[in-house]
């Protein structure tokens, strides 16, 4: 969820590779989580995942993608929906949560405070290594040699602690060479903190976002307007150039390659495959078991289904999408926008946090 997706020539989001599915639009909103000192574990993941999802929101979701993703059969993106799931189980913040209950973790109080003002200010470059940013909320009580399940569980000592376990299994904690800040001195060597790079003035800067500025030269890519533009400051890929969208809540108003995106629960169809000589409307996204693909002798076009629906390549109709624990093909069958093994579960049902000896 909340992933930027890059069609290939065989798949889009929309129309995936195998039966795929087309999620609903999102809800309103919510906060940016406590701002006090959490004592709790739901506490403590409450609060991280509202600072974040803030910054999340105000530097990636802008208007322009909230407009594009319907669409593309994705839901929009709001606080309460980004909260649940950046607190998912077996999310990064639900083990923080978790280890933090089981005194494995306590909270930084400098460092919670200053990371959540700077997330809730909108620094959208903590979004670019959200570990080294939760990690800065909190300090681990687990000594090197003891076991650990997270990164975060582990002392800082000379250098930073880590475990040397994967994501889902048991590992020890151990030093690695300690990481130079932002803002730190990077002239005389020395790697930077992940998110970060050693810029000119020899001092540890945010890496730099590769994403086009209005007026960049960029590509797009079928059904996906943004192209390689930035945006979550509004900007779509328009004859080659990073263009501020234009955007109409007009049932039948043209939309697509003249830079107009819908809006107000409306979507544009999309050219799957080739090139159409028009442009596509504004309309009500495709009710389920009604035709949501048109195929002409230039365009393979679909049009996004409602909520809980996704658009069959095989049947070219509007089917439900599977809930967990039903057989799937593709991540877009689901629900839950996940599909392992075949079957359709939650993103992070493997992961939950554990306690290692």
């Amino acid at each position: 969820m909340f992933r930027y997706l890059t069609i290939a020539v065989a798949c889009s989001a929309l129309i995936a590779c195998g039966p795929p599915a087309v999620s609903g639009n999102g809800g309103g909103g919510g906060g940016g989580g406590g701002g006090a000192i959490p004592t709790s574990g739901s506490a403590l993941k409450q609060g991280i995942a509202g600072a974040y999802c803030s910054a999340l929101i105000a530097c990636e979701f802008g208007r322009a993608v909230q407009a594009v993703r319907p669409s593309r059969g994705e839901p929009t993106v709001d606080m309460s929906s980004c909260i649940e799931m950046m607190t998912a189980e077996g999310s990064d913040i639900d083990r923080i949560g978790e280890a933090f209950s089981a005194n494995r973790v306590t909270v930084d109080e400098a460092g919670y405070t200053a990371t959540r003002s700077a997330l809730l200010g909108g620094d959208c470059s903590l979004l670019r290594a959200k570990e080294v940013t939760f990690g800065a909320m909190v300090s681990g009580t687990v000594e090197p040699g003891a076991g650990c399940h997270i990164d975060a569980e582990c002392a800082d000592g000379e250098g930073v602690g880590a475990c040397s376990g994967a994501q889902d299994s048991c590992g020890t904690c151990r030093q690695d060479d300690a990481r130079i800040p932002r803002g730190g001195d990077c002239s005389g060597g020395g790697r930077c903190i992940d998110g970060t790079e050693c810029g000119d003035g020899g001092t540890c800067v945010p890496e730099a976002d590769p994403r086009g500025l209005a007026g960049d030269a960029c590509d797009d890519s079928p059904g996906y307007p943004i192209g390689d533009c930035h945006g979550g400051q509004n900007l779509i890929c328009i004859n080659d150039v990073c263009t501020e969208a234009d955007y109409s809540s007009r049932p039948g108003a043209e939309c697509g390659g003249n830079g107009v995106l819908c809006e107000g629960g409306l979507v544009c169809s999309i050219v799957l495959f080739g090139e159409r000589e028009n442009e596509g409307t504004c309309a009500q996204p495709k009710p389920l078991g009604q035709t949501c693909l048109e195929e002409t002798a230039e365009a393979l076009i679909g049009t996004a289904c409602v909520s809980g629906a996704y658009c069959s390549i095989d049947t070219g109709n509007c089917e439900a999408q599977a809930v967990d624990g039903e057989a799937c093909e593709s991540d877009n069958n689901c629900l839950s926008d996940h599909c392992p093994n075949d079957t359709c579960q939650s993103p992070y049902q493997d992961n939950p946090w554990e306690l290692c000896q």
